[in-house]
């Protein structure tokens, strides 16, 4: 770098005079860079500097060794020129460097760093433009996304985009693939479960019609037994009824035309389940807070949901153990909360939120060898959304899960009753 720094200085000392003669020199070297001119001198045929500055004794050596048979010389960092003007005249150029880390500091560094801020800031402007054009192609991609997220499957990236980068408008075709895909399988996925549920109609319909005839033919004998089978046959009608009731969509609409009191249809299924928690050796504990709860619904949807949740609860609770149901009216009564629990294994974190996905399956249920097919939460998460309620699941600190079930009570139960069916469970 000392070479360097000490090179470049006088040649940039002998481009600045050359094309002078002594007076426009004198005149151009009073007038010109300070910084520069502490580094350099010119020296007139008297030897005088031109700034009538003293040589310092460094120099005088140097200045000494220059002459016409002599036109350049160097005496460690400093470096002496002959040079002749544009008049004729000859003149001593002569650098004085100390310290060449000095000298770069002080001539070439704040030229340096004005480039290095003009690059950052055409940098900056340039980053800004190329953010804000791949943001704008981002934005395409968040809208289209958010539309599939809220039920639009149908909605599509392209050709309604026109992306600027190349790279995005491939992921854009991508992102059509994948919605694509995505909408043929969910349409799959219902369209299957609703011809499943046509199907199971008829048999159904046949151990009704054999329910039937056997309480008449049995005179009484067994007549508990064939009312529970009964009651669970005409529970599985609803829930097909329901399940091809429902819209494929949240674009669609579903009314809720009837009123039905909550609690007659939570002893309901309290009751239908009392069996199976006593085969199990199961308390089941109750708490109500309240004795009347009237919900818009749609015929007896409801009652699948809750006889879901219950029917879980008492399956996966270890034996011998609880399961709990409890009611109360929460925000100032404009909704009601259910909460269901028992003091099973509980659900692995990761599958909380996966639970109410429809076939799906968890560790527990897999390791049960339970014969159900993960259709029962999917539905009961459905139709409470249909209801603008809301179900979510925790596990419990000591053991089990809970589920708590969310939906907003009748707005006007008078009103309701005067233009509403109202369903008993």
């Amino acid at each position: 770098m000392p070479n360097s720094v000490s090179q470049r200085l006088a040649d940039d000392l002998l481009s600045s005079i050359i094309a002078h003669d002594l007076v426009s020199l004198t005149t151009a070297f009073a007038e010109g860079d300070e910084d520069f001119n502490q580094y350099v001198y010119i020296l007139d045929p008297s030897n005088e500097d031109l700034l009538h500055r003293t040589l310092p004794e460094s120099l005088q050596p140097l200045a000494a060794q220059l002459n016409s048979e002599n036109r350049n010389a160097q005496l460690g960092n400093h470096i002496g020129r002959l040079v002749t003007l544009s008049d004729g005249t000859e003149v001593k150029a002569l650098t004085f460097v100390k310290s060449p880390v000095d000298v770069y500091m002080a001539v070439y560094a704040p030229h340096l760093f004005a480039w290095i801020l003009f690059g950052l800031v055409t940098s900056l402007v340039a980053c800004l433009w190329l953010g804000h054009w791949i943001a704008n192609d981002l934005r395409q991609l968040k809208s289209a996304s958010k539309k599939i997220a809220q039920g639009q499957l149908s909605s599509r990236v392209l050709p309604n985009s026109h992306f600027e980068c190349a790279e995005l408008a491939d992921l854009g075709k991508n992102f059509d693939f994948m919605a694509e895909g995505i909408e043929h399988a969910l349409l799959a996925q219902q369209r299957v479960t609703k011809e499943v549920s046509h199907e199971l109609r008829a048999p159904i319909a046949r151990i009704a019609v054999a329910v039937e005839l056997a309480k008449r033919q049995m005179q009484g004998r067994g007549e508990r037994e064939l009312n529970v089978i009964e009651e669970a046959t005409e529970s599985l009608q609803h829930t097909i009824t329901n399940i091809l009731a429902m819209p494929r969509d949240d674009q669609e609409s579903f009314e809720l035309p009837d009123i039905i009191d909550l609690v007659p249809l939570l002893k309901s299924t309290l009751r239908q389940n009392r069996a199976a928690a006593k085969q199990k050796g199961v308390r089941l504990l109750t708490l109500f807070k309240c004795e009347e709860v009237l919900l818009n619904t749609r015929s007896s949807v409801l009652v699948g949901v809750f006889d879901n949740v219950l029917r879980n609860a008492i399956k996966y609770t270890n034996p011998n153990s609880s399961v709990f149901l409890s009611l109360g009216l929460i925000n100032k009564g404009s909704a009601v909360q259910v909460v269901i629990g028992d003091e099973g294994p509980g659900v692995e974190g990761s599958d909380i939120n996966k639970i109410f996905q429809p076939f799906y399956r968890g560790n527990v249920a897999a390791q049960s060898n339970d014969d159900g097919c993960g259709l029962g939460l999917a539905i009961a998460h459905r139709t409470v959304a249909l209801h603008q309620g809301n179900i979510t699941a925790e596990n419990r600190p000591n053991g089990g899960l809970v589920v708590f079930i969310t939906l907003p009570t009748a707005a006007d139960p008078s009103l309701g009753e005067a233009h509403a069916n109202v369903v008993t469970a």
